[in-house]
């Protein structure tokens, strides 16, 4: 195994095991081998042979090597996926006089897209998939279609369902309605000839070329230029590489047709604005309520040293103008970009479980912008309420009235749910014999759980209800490391059934080579089963009272970082046969990592040979250190010895760390 420093260290959520054999069945392209390690989610269970079980689902385990290759995959757990792909952001926008652009968002990748345009505002799940166009979905966030040659002053709906890989099919999302545009009167297609271009405005419309106007034009009015000076889109930017007056034809709705001028001098082609397109890459199960920030994207095909407006919605933004050495201050507000410059986004996770934020990035001028969504989907809510009955199984005396002791819910996600509890069953007083009430309750996810408590009904009789008393003669004992223990004594007695000390039962050793606390616990039941108790500490003080008031010397530290499970050594000493000296293991950086601190008396020493005795242990004081006390003992050849410490922190995990002692007769 690896020493302590060099162990895998997983991402948040997700747990790694280190393997002594293979019998699992993830299909992993190099198989698993003792010595390799599996990294897995935390609502995984696997074993040291990679045996995995837990929830069903499609769940992520990674196997490390040994020499530090790794691979990911996807691993099914029950059947496979029932779960619906969620639509949400539907869109219908007119994109010219008979032509539209549709888009929705989905959660899932694979599958295919149904888009149907009707003109019915609703339109049925199974007639969306027999009658729309299909299209692939190859990954989630943004899917999108375009149709031209649509009949004109027509209304159209858009209706989407996504069907995944499994076949399960989304709920129908709608957008619309819009209606498509009748061109202006024949006489503006009279003056278009060969060498002029005309656009048909739709809206948004750009105002920068008309601002000397007497009027902006407006949706479904049109404007005609020569080929030979530039052309129109249909939001009114005008596309050139030249700087001059034009004359321009503009057709008003009225079928009057308007001779007018633009001026360019000083403007870019609309062309030069409009960069490359882009995507962000979706982040899935991450933590609720983080900022997540999203890949990094650089601005290409436009012109150098032309600033390009950027708008940001429902999230911030941030630029680099030095190849990603130094960034903004994130911003929600609109702002410009060059070419080559690099821009990620950010928002806040939902705070709540299995649920998506989008933040959407507009890049370019309305009309001619690219535009990219980064979306992330918090972790699915997964696991089950918590029930706790008060007083759980209850014994009740026959005539007795129940009542119920009370109980409690608890969720993760939802928190308290005690008010959603439902109790089903009757208890009957009168009827002898076990019954039972069930408790149940489901959290906001779907999750359930259950328990139940056994109502066991009593003949009534007034009989002993007192237990045995206990009494220890000398009560608690306090020893010397190298004393013999020898039991003072005791005596038990009943009020009902006399002296009961022949029948004390006690339970527990005292190990008097070694200092520490020993209980031992005396027990006894009169003939009615009352049963009484007392306990004894017997303390054993070592032979010597060893300082633990300050840390050993750094040559005798261990700094320990990580625990892994002990075969390597981490450090190594040499101790001198006689000598009795203090070693410390430093546990300050494993304890910032995992958050905690020591327990009170929690650690425990092996030293696993007869040539090292541990005189001592215990914490340097207000340090985050185990101190251990050693004697070695004369060998022959001298001796490699592993020296082995178990703690436990106060959040209840519990690591070994490992060191070696060279355990020699003298120094030279």
């Amino acid at each position: 195994m690896a020493s302590v420093s060099a162990s895998l260290i997983p991402e948040t959520g997700r747990l790694f095991i280190d393997l002594t054999s293979w019998a699992g069945d993830a299909a992993f392209t190099a198989t698993p081998v003792a010595g390799d390690q599996l990294e897995y989610p935390g609502e995984l269970t696997v074993g040291a042979d990679g045996v995995t079980t837990g929830p069903n689902g499609l769940h992520t385990l990674r196997h490390v090597q040994a020499n530090g290759n790794n691979e990911t995959i996807s691993y099914q757990i029950g059947p496979a996926d029932q779960t619906a792909p969620i639509l949400s952001n539907p869109s219908l926008v007119l994109a010219g006089p008979d032509a539209v652009d549709t888009g929705v968002d989905t959660d899932e990748s694979g599958g295919t897209l149904f888009i149907w345009l009707t003109s019915n505002a609703t339109e049925t799940q199974g007639d969306v998939i027999a009658n729309g166009d299909s299209q692939a979905v190859s990954a989630t966030g943004a899917q999108t279609r375009s149709y031209t040659g649509l009949p004109l002053s027509t209304t159209y709906y858009a209706h989407f369902v996504h069907q995944d890989a499994s076949g399960n099919p989304s709920a129908v999302q709608t957008a619309g309605p819009v209606i498509t545009q009748q061109l202006a009167s024949t006489t503006a297609q009279l003056v278009v000839g060969s060498n002029r271009n005309l656009a048909t405005l739709v809206d948004p419309i750009e105002p920068y070329l008309f601002e000397q106007w007497s009027r902006l034009p407006v949706a479904t009015e049109q404007l005609i230029a020569q080929k030979s000076s530039g052309s129109f889109d249909q939001h009114g930017n005008f596309q050139t590489d030249l700087e001059a007056i034009f004359p321009v034809w503009f057709v008003a709705t009225d079928g009057v047709i308007h001779y007018l001028t633009i001026d360019t001098t000083g403007l870019e082609s609309v062309a030069d604005l409009q960069p490359a397109p882009f995507t962000f890459t979706a982040k899935n199960s991450v933590a609720r309520s983080l900022a997540q920030t999203s890949n990094v994207i650089t601005v290409t095909e436009v012109d150098a040293g032309v600033d390009i407006p950027v708008e940001v919605v429902n999230g911030l933004w941030s630029k680099s103008t030095n190849a990603g050495n130094d960034w903004s201050v994130f911003t929600a507000d609109p702002g410009t970009v060059r070419l080559n410059d690099r821009i990620q986004v950010q928002h806040t996770s939902a705070d709540t479980y299995g649920t998506a934020v989008t933040t959407t990035l507009h890049i370019g001028p309305v009309g001619n912008r690219q535009s990219g969504t980064f979306r992330s989907t918090t972790l699915a809510d997964t696991v089950k309420p918590t029930i706790s009955l008060v007083g759980g199984n209850v014994t009740l005396v026959q005539g007795t009235p129940y009542v119920e002791p009370g109980y409690t819910a608890t969720d993760n996600a939802d928190g308290d749910l005690t008010m959603s509890v439902q109790v089903t069953g009757t208890i009957d007083e009168n009827q002898l014999g076990a019954q039972t009430l069930a408790y149940t309750v489901a959290d906001d996810a779907g999750n359930s759980a259950s328990t139940t408590r056994t109502v066991t009904v009593v003949e009534y009789v007034p009989d002993d209800t007192t237990a045995p008393v206990i009494t220890l003669v000398g009560g608690n004992i306090t020893l010397t490391v190298g004393d013999t223990w020898s039991e003072p004594g005791y005596a038990a007695t009943d009020n009902v059934d006399g002296v009961l000390t022949g029948q004390v039962v006690a339970t527990g050793t005292v190990d008097t080579t070694r200092s520490g606390s020993y209980p031992i616990t005396y027990s006894v039941s009169d003939n009615t089963g009352n049963v009484g108790t007392a306990t004894r500490i017997v303390t054993v003080l070592p032979a010597t009272n060893y300082p633990f008031d300050k840390p050993a010397p750094a040559r005798r530290t261990a700094a320990v970082r990580r625990p892994a499970t002990p075969s390597g050594f981490a450090k190594t000493f040499v101790l001198q046969a006689g000598e009795v000296m203090d070693f410390d293991f430093d546990l300050t950086d494993w304890l910032a990592l995992e958050g905690d601190g020591i327990a009170q008396d929690s650690w425990a020493v092996t030293e696993h040979s007869a040539s090292l005795d541990v005189q001592a242990i215990g914490q340097v004081a207000n340090q985050d250190r185990v101190k251990v006390w050693l004697t070695a003992n004369p060998t022959e050849e001298g001796e490699a010895v592993p020296l082995q410490l178990q703690v436990t922190t106060t959040g209840y995990r519990t690591a070994v760390f490992q060191v070696l002692m060279i355990l020699i007769n003298r120094m030279h």
